[in-house]
């Protein structure tokens, strides 16, 4: 968990100009999800800390990046929006935005050094996001950035284990194509192979027999 991130459940942010509402930390990242640029610009402008944190450790940057509002995460980054802070949970904007397939801005996010390895709670990485939901765009970009592949989270589960368990056919060549270890294995003991003979994705582990995969 991050240890920057500011518990401000009951805290307001006052904004400036002719109104002199205050506006709630909740608001702002409301306003922040729900894409309204203009609305966090004047917040910002009216003196919002960027980096305010809900109690569960939510920031602007992180919801906004979550629902793949570009512009408002321009808007955000440019008024010094930590582009690592992590929720309560670990998780991070990049991990969130990978996780959905939100991919510029995964680009916008890892062009204002993102930290590409970062992990949450159970080791989740966003090349681990994107594989275990087909985003085959974004994790070809991580890979082009410098992506670990290979990373595992905490109890061994990989990019390829989580795209056999998916039936996901086109990541799990793709993954193949980029190196990945065919065989690694998880802390029970089980290989991609195993995992997709399992779930009966039968087109998975052919392809996983065809370069060589075992049990």
């Amino acid at each position: 968990m991050a240890k920057h991130v500011l518990v401000v459940s009951m805290f307001v942010l006052l904004l400036a100009g002719c109104t002199g509402r205050e506006v709630s930390v909740e608001e702002f990242i409301a306003a922040a999800g729900e894409g309204r640029t203009g609305d966090v610009k004047l917040f910002i402008d009216g003196g919002a800390d960027v980096n305010a944190a809900s109690e569960d450790g939510m920031t602007g940057l992180i919801r906004a990046s979550s629902n793949g509002h570009l512009e408002t995460v321009k808007v955000l980054l440019g008024a010094g929006a930590d582009v690592n802070a992590q929720s309560g949970n670990g998780v991070n904007a990049l991990l969130f935005s990978s996780f959905r397939g939100h991919t510029a801005v995964v680009l916008e996010l890892l062009g204002a050094g993102a930290d590409i390895h970062a992990r949450d709670e159970t080791g989740t990485t966003a090349v681990l996001d994107a594989a275990k939901n087909g985003h085959e765009d974004i994790l070809l970009e991580l890979v082009k950035l410098g992506a670990d592949i290979n990373l595992s989270t905490h109890n061994g589960w990989t990019g390829l284990m989580a795209a056999s368990e998916k039936g996901y056919a086109d990541m799990v060549r793709l993954l193949i194509e980029l190196d990945v270890q065919i065989n690694a294995r998880d802390d029970s003991g089980n290989t991609a192979l195993a995992i997709a003979k399992g779930k009966g994705h039968t087109p998975v582990c052919e392809i996983l027999l065809q370069h060589g995969a075992t049990e």
